[in-house]
C-alpha cells in the first residue's frame, strides 16, 4: 500500500511524499527501507529521526525533518489498525468430520467445528463459533456468536460463555474449586455452581476458571486474562480488567473496574480490589485495596513505600553495623 492509501484508511494527514510504498510494519529501531513505524510521544522524536522508516505515524502536533509522516490523533491505536488491514488475522481451523455433538444440542450457522472435538447434551452454540481440534465442551453450556475456542480447550458442564470471546489452548473453564473439610479424612465439597465468562473476555493458554458449591464464578465483559492465570470458585472480576501471567486469585475475592494484576500476584480469598486499582508484579494481597491504589510487596504496601523498602533492605547489613557500631571502639 501506499502511503496515501493508509493514511485514507487512518483518517490521518500526510507530510511528506503520499506515493511511496510500504512494504512492512516495525518498531523504530528494527525499521528497514519500505517500512512505516510510528511515534507514540513527542520524547522518542530525536530515536525517530535515526530511524531508516519510510513512514511514521506520529501524533498531530509532531514535527521530524525529512520524514515521511502521518498525523493522528492516537498514533499507537492507529498503527495497530494498520497492522490489521495490512495482515488480517484469519482464524480458521479445519473442518473435522470426526466430531461428536449430541442430539440434543444446537449449533448456529457458520460454526466450525474442528477434528475430534465433542459437544455435550443440551448444549446451545451460536453463529459463526470457531471451535478447534479436541475441544471438550460439556452439557448444558452455552457459547455466544463469534467466539473462538482454541484446539484442546475443555468447558465443562454449564458453563456460559459471550459473544466474541476468545479462549486459548489448554484452558479449562468450570472445573472444580479446591474445597474439602476435614473429618478422619479429607471429604470433598460438592461443586455444583457455574461459571460465566461475558462477552468480549480473552482468556490466554493453559488458564483454570473455577465453578463453586454454589452460585458462579464471573468474568465480566472486556476483561483480558494471560498465560497461567488461575482463578478459584466465586470469584468476580469486573468489567475491563487485565490480569497478567501466573496471577492465582482465591476463592470470593472481588476484583473491580479497570484493575491492574501484574504477573505473579496472589490475591487472597474475599480479598476486595477496588476500581482502578493496581497490583505491581509479585505482590501478596489481602483485605481489601481501595480505589485507585497502588500496591507491591509482600506485606503489601503503597507501591512507593515499597519501593523505598527494597532500597533499603539491600542497604540492610550496612544499616546494621553502624547502628551496632565497632565493638572495638
Amino acid at each position: 500500500m501506499k502511503i496515501r492509501e493508509i493514511a485514507e484508511f487512518l483518517k490521518g494527514e500526510v507530510s511528506g511524499d503520499p506515493e511511496v510504498e510500504i512494504y512492512g510494519f516495525s518498531s523504530l529501531e528494527d525499521a528497514k527501507k519500505g517500512d512505516i513505524s510510528f511515534v507514540a510521544e513527542g520524547k522518542y522524536v530525536k530515536l525517530a529521526e535515526k530511524s531508516e522508516a519510510a513512514c511514521l505515524i506520529v501524533p498531530s502536533d509532531v514535527k521530524i525533518e525529512g520524514k515521511n509522516l502521518i498525523k493522528v490523533k492516537d498514533p499507537y491505536l492507529s498503527f495497530i489498525k494498520a497492522i490489521e488491514k495490512f495482515f488480517p488475522q484469519e482464524f480458521y481451523f479445519p473442518p473435522g468430520k470426526n466430531f461428536f455433538v449430541s442430539p440434543s444440542a444446537s449449533i448456529g450457522e457458520g460454526t466450525v467445528m474442528g477434528e475430534f472435538s465433542f459437544v455435550g447434551e443440551n448444549t446451545r452454540i451460536g453463529k459463526n463459533v470457531k471451535i478447534g481440534s479436541l475441544v471438550y465442551i460439556g452439557k448444558n453450556v452455552e457459547i455466544g456468536d463469534g467466539s473462538i475456542i482454541y484446539p484442546r480447550v475443555s468447558i465443562l458442564d454449564g458453563t456460559i460463555i459471550g459473544r466474541n470471546v476468545i479462549i486459548h489452548s489448554g484452558t479449562v473453564i468450570g472445573s472444580d474449586g479446591f474445597g474439602y473439610i476435614k473429618r478422619k479424612k479429607w471429604i470433598k465439597i460438592p461443586q455444583r455452581g457455574k461459571v460465566v465468562i461475558e462477552d468480549d473476555v480473552e482468556i490466554g493458554a493453559n488458564v483454570t476458571i473455577d465453578r463453586g458449591t454454589f452460585g458462579e464464578t464471573r468474568i465480566k465483559k472486556g476483561t483480558k486474562i494471560d498465560n497461567l492465570v488461575h482463578i478459584a470458585h466465586n470469584v468476580l472480576v469486573e468489567e475491563n480488567s487485565i490480569i497478567v501471567a501466573q496471577v492465582g486469585i482465591a476463592g470470593s475475592a472481588r476484583i473491580g473496574k479497570n484493575v491492574i494484576i501484574a504477573g505473579q500476584a496472589g490475591i487472597g480469598d474475599h480479598t476486595i480490589i477496588e476500581d482502578g486499582a493496581v497490583i505491581y508484579g509479585k505482590a501478596g494481597v489481602f483485605g481489601r485495596v481501595k480505589k485507585g491504589e497502588h500496591i507491591s510487596g509482600f506485606p503489601p504496601m503503597p507501591h512507593r513505600k515499597w519501593l523505598r523498602v527494597a532500597s533499603l533492605l539491600r542497604r540492610l547489613p550496612e544499616i546494621v553495623e553502624r547502628i551496632r557500631g565497632n565493638p572495638e571502639e
